[in-house]
């Protein structure tokens, strides 16, 4: 699947929301009251992400975690990845 959008932000600025980990849960979270309370990211080819999202009670709902199969800073970030429950 290949995910295209416009944003009306600056590419860096979007990069950085799309890499870094103390970003990302600000903007990649689940349903209303959910949280992604554990979040890493070893932003290289052939490096990993895992992001655990948390349920309002508390309880570990789901984790997304992936491969990085291209990363061109600010240009292309490619990457399969895997949802699985705890």
């Amino acid at each position: 699947m290949r995910i295209m959008r416009s944003l009306n932000a600056p590419r860096l600025l979007v990069w950085i929301a799309w890499t870094d980990p103390k970003h990302i849960p600000h903007w990649l979270f689940g349903p209303p009251g959910w949280s992604v309370p554990e979040c890493h990211v070893d932003q290289r080819v052939g490096g990993t992400y895992r992001f655990v999202y948390k349920a309002p009670t508390g309880e570990t709902g789901m984790i997304l975690s992936g491969e990085y199969l291209a990363v061109e800073p600010i240009d292309l970030l490619k990457s399969k990845e895997t949802w699985s429950e705890p």
